[in-house]
């Protein structure tokens, strides 16, 4: 009887690993764009390496026929106390709710502004030290976002050291970027260099009007050999975060990047390294995306 009831349990176990989820979908509330998290080794694809790791992967176009704009790109960030690129397990995911509100702004060229999405969050946890890692997703009818959330009550002040979160356009698409200047004097970086068009994905800066380091402005336009556009970009950065630029495209896959820690030595409250008690919510890392530059 006991060996029966052992059986059970390694059956049961094994029943309960293999049922896990490891890929998770939201589309937008019209279904023209749909976005997929998966939780796997993509080892071989890119400059990816071996294990599980959290990607995530865009395409517009529907229902009827959708089209990758942004292949399987990583996710996951380094916080000074955990790691959460390496070594994640699925813990949840949340319902899925529809946001519909409007909201006026101050400046700019359309004053009563829609925020029309459907929003899940997804959370996972490290296999050390079991610390949540939230993964709120949105998807609107022209484009998908994503932000980090860490829910748990700390009055410690932590860090991020790093970010794993990167774009990977379709193989063949054509890049249009503007480089990131270095620091040279009170002007720099002012993203004001020349912008790059109709480049080739993981091309270099070439010549520029400032001395570059190779790394690249945000946001950063692409067109997909199918001719969908897609915009990459970030928004809602808050005094606990620092502005982001994308690095060189190494083998394809522009990562987030924080700035060089003498960007603005003088001025107050400038951060490179971004810190904060917990909770802590990061900036959404947005994709735009459309049949069209003006989508």
């Amino acid at each position: 009887m006991l060996r029966t009831c052992a059986v059970v349990i390694v059956i049961s176990a094994i029943f309960s690993m293999a049922s896990s989820p490891t890929s998770w979908s939201i589309s937008s509330p019209g279904d023209k764009v749909k976005a997929t998290v998966q939780l796997s080794d993509l080892s071989g694809q890119a400059d990816y390496t071996a294990g599980s790791r959290l990607y995530y992967s865009v395409s517009s176009g529907g229902p009827s026929a959708y089209s990758v704009v942004i292949d399987p790109s990583p996710m996951g960030l380094v916080r000074s106390d955990r790691n959460f690129v390496d070594g994640l397990s699925f813990v949840s995911e949340g319902q899925q709710r529809t946001i519909d509100s409007t909201y006026t702004m101050l400046t700019g060229k359309r004053k009563v502004c829609r925020n029309y999405c459907n929003e899940k969050t997804l959370t996972f946890q490290t296999t050390s030290g079991a610390a949540p890692l939230e993964v709120v997703l949105r998807a609107y009818d022209d484009g998908f976002a994503f932000r980090y959330r860490f829910p748990e009550t700390n009055a410690t002040s932590l860090s991020i050291t790093s970010e794993a979160t990167g774009f990977r356009p379709p193989a063949n698409s054509v890049m249009y970027m503007v480089a990131y200047n270095t620091t040279e004097d009170n002007y720099a970086p002012a993203y004001e260099d020349i912008w790059k068009r109709n480049l080739a994905v993981g091309a270099s800066t070439g010549t520029t009007a400032k001395p570059s380091d190779g790394t690249w402005c945000m946001p950063a336009l692409l067109r997909t050999p199918a001719n969908y556009w897609a915009l990459m970009w970030e928004t809602d950065v808050l005094t606990t975060y620092c502005n982001s630029r994308l690095s060189a495209g190494t083998q394809g896959v522009y990562r987030i990047t924080f700035p060089p820690t003498n960007e603005w030595p003088n001025v107050a409250g400038a951060v490179s390294t971004p810190s904060n008690t917990l909770p802590w919510t990061m900036p959404w890392r947005v994709v735009i995306t459309g049949p069209s530059p003006g989508t």
